[in-house]
């Protein structure tokens, strides 16, 4: 009836493999190379997405992107008209449509199915965060309980995640080539069908306009959420033609940081695989 726990003694008792000074330092030093790899693909990481959202504030914030002469739109006098719906000015041409209009929006399983020891990660708000999914604290189901949630949520490479409870708004942009994991309170924008538009999309979750909306309607005192409607309602600028423009533009962005996620995914692999066998001896460090 207590609570599980090991004494003192029992940790003192535990046998450590030993290794002289030289072994220390050469299995320190792979181990930190892969951690500085990780780290250096991170950082090129955050630059690239600064120098996406630069572009995507002149062109969908401030409205300067290249108009048909290739000058900044509006800072060159391109005609504005006031959005009511917005409460500020837009580019003559744009309009303001519902997210579901344009991509496909579902969520993750309500129900709370049996957990398993060996099984497929359930991804819960909680286990999402922008740099990636937190897989080692993720509960486990079967195969049946994965096959059925995906009958209603499959997510593919290409799509977004966002947390709907508790941290609301965290984001993620599933670059994993096979994805072998379900979601649960977890909302799905199938951006992987429409891919035109998840560089712009992508953006755009992170953008003054969600920004504003969210607060209106997140609901729950004890524990905050926002519910399905009001993602699929939410407003979002759009022009069809500049939305291409974006994807074409910041392409080698979005391919380079792609590139740095998957191989980030590997390095860890490479690293949590090597780690136990270093410290058993079944690999040396020559």
């Amino acid at each position: 009836s207590s609570v599980p726990h090991i004494s003192k003694t029992q940790i003192e008792n535990f046998e450590v493999p030993k290794f002289d000074l030289i072994a220390q330092r050469k299995i320190a030093s792979v181990l930190s190379s892969l951690d500085d790899k990780i780290e250096l693909n991170n950082k090129l990481n955050d630059n690239l997405e600064q120098m996406a959202k630069t572009i995507y504030d002149y062109w969908f914030v401030q409205f300067d992107f290249p108009d048909e002469n290739g000058k900044p739109y509006k800072s060159s006098g391109g005609k504005m008209i006031y959005n009511g719906q917005l409460k500020r000015e837009i580019p003559a041409g744009w309009e303001v449509i519902k997210l579901a209009e344009i991509i496909s929006v579902t969520d993750g399983t309500h129900d709370s199915p049996k957990y398993v020891s060996n099984g497929f990660p359930l991804v819960t708000s909680k286990d999402l965060n922008k740099g990636g999914i937190n897989f080692s604290q993720t509960n486990k189901i079967s195969k049946k309980d994965y096959d059925n949630i995906n009958l209603r949520s499959k997510v593919s490479s290409g799509d977004i995640l966002f947390s709907m409870i508790g941290s609301i708004g965290n984001i993620y942009a599933v670059n994993e080539i096979d994805v072998n994991f379900a979601i649960k309170n977890v909302a799905l924008f199938k951006t992987s069908k429409k891919a035109e538009f998840k560089n712009f999309f992508y953006q755009y979750l992170y953008s003054y306009d969600i920004e504003r909306y969210l607060p209106n309607v997140i609901s729950g005192s004890i524990q905050k959420f926002i519910g399905l409607s009001s993602l699929r309602n939410s407003p979002i600028l759009y022009n069809e033609n500049m939305i291409n423009y974006f994807d074409a533009h910041t392409k080698y962005i979005y391919d380079r940081i792609r590139t740095n996620v998957l191989q980030n995914q590997e390095l860890a692999q490479l690293r949590d695989w090597l780690l136990p066998m270093l410290m058993n001896g079944q690999v040396a460090v020559k």
